[in-house]
């Protein structure tokens, strides 16, 4: 049985120091093969101060920038870590994170068009509440007052989920013009 070679990682406290303070964290991690996050967390571990947001910007263009001092090791500070990786293990966790079941794919989508749904119902709610307090007005029966108010009205049906709202499309040529339902999602061809 051939057993799978495993990645062993190992990080030296003040090696570590001055490969992130000479370049950005970004390529140092690339090199390694680990993300970012994963160098800054084991800088965190290992006490390693990390050029703050913004430096190596500033650097580029020239502006002084100080570095800060790598502390001395107190006896709860890690000098060395260790990252061991079985690459078999990798491969399998990051087919896991980009192939997921379809069954929890669609089930994100049917929480996603419920979301959708609410959220166009809610607007739909609050755009009638407007036009309710609008109408109330003095001004409401002058004719372009009451044509924005009718247009109120009628985004406020066409955004529903709940009312099944019609609406005449652009004519394209002869015959009539093309009914379209709308939808939380999309409009659909009647």
């Amino acid at each position: 049985m051939i057993k799978e070679a495993a990645e062993t990682l190992l990080f030296e406290r003040e090696t570590l120091y001055e490969e992130i303070w000479a370049e950005p964290m970004m390529q140092v991690a690339k090199r390694y093969g680990i993300s970012d996050v994963g160098l800054a967390k084991i800088c965190k571990k290992m006490s390693i101060p990390r050029p703050p947001r913004g430096y190596w910007t500033k650097k580029s263009y020239g502006v002084r920038t100080r570095k800060e001092h790598l502390r001395p090791a107190t006896v709860q500070t890690q000098t060395v870590a260790v990252v061991k990786r079985d690459t078999r293990h990798l491969a399998t966790i990051n087919d896991q994170r980009r192939i997921q079941a379809p069954e929890f794919a669609a089930e994100r989508q049917k929480v996603r068009r419920l979301k959708i749904a609410l959220r166009d119902m809610e607007i739909a709610r609050r755009t009638r509440v407007y036009l309710e307090a609008m109408q109330e007005l003095p001004n409401a029966t002058e004719p372009e007052q009451a044509q924005w108010l009718a247009w109120v009205a009628q985004y406020a049906d066409h955004i529903d989920p709940a009312v099944d709202f019609t609406m005449q499309g652009i004519k394209a040529g002869k015959g009539s013009a093309p009914v379209y339902k709308f939808t939380a999602q999309w409009f659909v061809d009647d």
